[in-house]
């Protein structure tokens, strides 16, 4: 079923044309938001601890240290149907998720159909039909891809508090917007990322050191039941690292694209959290680097640019095997997730 939604919402972003791109985006949202918000208990890890904290925000009140979104949306949508509103949050959580990362690759993407290529094999089984509230940042972060390069903080900040409603791991953004608004080069990212790298090499937890990791949100991942054993040379990171390697090769041509260059340097951020996180906990550093490597939608495409002509079609092979290897993996490799179905079809 996988596979076969693959093919089909890849023909469809084949489309040409701006018009066609906007029915297309809004035909792929709602089949693939439909896919993912119906989905039954049972075919990802985390469904049913969110199954009963919907349940929990309608019969008990707000739970303390949740995101408001657990309490907000369960308790507006119960109104509609004291008896579906459990799929009804599922399919609004995933209809968001999908929208607003379609809506930006519309908006932001040099190549449409690789960008979606890229999304579904990539993130959309792990955010959209897993960690669905952190999906959804993702998708807002995304979105606001465009005001973080054009200088629109108001608009940025606002996305930001948005998303932040969804996931406090959000808060990675506000940094983000810091440093990136900063006239650094992008070698000094890179003299960052080695360090980051010594800094996993060592152990040295550096959230203990600043004193970052008595929040009740952080213990859950560094000391409880999501702490699992995460290889740090896993196939998402090597991918990254892979493809950071195959932009520093072709640098030259992109070094004038103000868009790249803010893409290429969250993708840095992005590996550079994630190993300086690593000491204190791997399946902490993992979920920050998924939330802010989503940027690879818009920047893996750059690759056709940063490839002469004659070697495109490489291109175009690195971008397919990689994606495709990864689907592979998130379906049969890793048992994160079972045989589809659906309450709807």
């Amino acid at each position: 079923m996988y596979v076969i939604n693959l093919i089909l919402i890849y023909l469809i972003s084949l489309a040409k044309g701006p018009r066609n791109k906007t029915l297309v985006s809004l035909v792929l949202i709602l089949l693939l938001g439909l896919f993912a918000g119906t989905r039954n208990s049972g075919i990802d890890n985390d469904y049913l601890e969110y199954q009963r904290l919907f349940v929990a925000s309608v019969t008990e009140g707000y739970q303390l240290g949740y995101e408001p979104i657990f309490y907000l949306l369960p308790n507006f949508l119960v109104f509609f149907s004291s008896i579906a509103y459990v799929n009804a949050t599922f399919l609004a959580i995933a209809l968001i998720g999908v929208g607003t990362k379609l809506w930006a690759i519309k908006n932001s993407s040099i190549n449409y159909a690789m960008s979606v290529l890229i999304y579904f094999c990539i993130f959309f089984i792990g955010q959209e039909m897993t960690t669905i509230r952190a999906g959804v940042a993702a998708g807002i972060f995304l979105l606001a891809i465009p005001d973080l390069l054009n200088n629109n903080n108001k608009v940025f900040f606002f996305k930001f508090f948005i998303s932040f409603l969804f996931h406090y791991s959000s808060i990675l953004f506000l940094p983000i917007w810091f440093i990136v608004k900063r006239e650094i080069g992008i070698k000094y990212y890179v003299f960052a990322l080695i360090a980051s790298f010594l800094v996993f090499l060592l152990k040295f937890n550096l959230l203990a050191v600043l004193n970052l990791d008595f929040f009740p949100k952080m213990e859950v991942y560094l000391n409880g039941e999501d702490e699992v054993a995460i290889n740090p040379f896993n196939f998402k990171i090597l991918i990254s690292l892979l493809f950071l390697g195959l932009f520093w090769l072709g640098h030259r041509k992109l070094k004038d694209n103000a868009m790249y260059l803010l893409l290429l340097k969250i993708h840095l951020i992005s590996l550079i959290l994630f190993y300086l996180l690593a000491p204190a906990g791997m399946a902490f550093a993992l979920r920050s680097f998924e939330l802010l490597s989503i940027v690879q939608i818009l920047l893996f495409p750059y690759l056709f640019i940063s490839f002469s002509k004659h070697f495109r079609p490489v291109a175009y092979i690195v971008l397919v095997s990689a994606s495709l290897i990864n689907l592979y993996y998130v379906l049969i490799v890793s048992g994160n997730i079972k045989d589809y179905s659906s309450w709807l079809f």
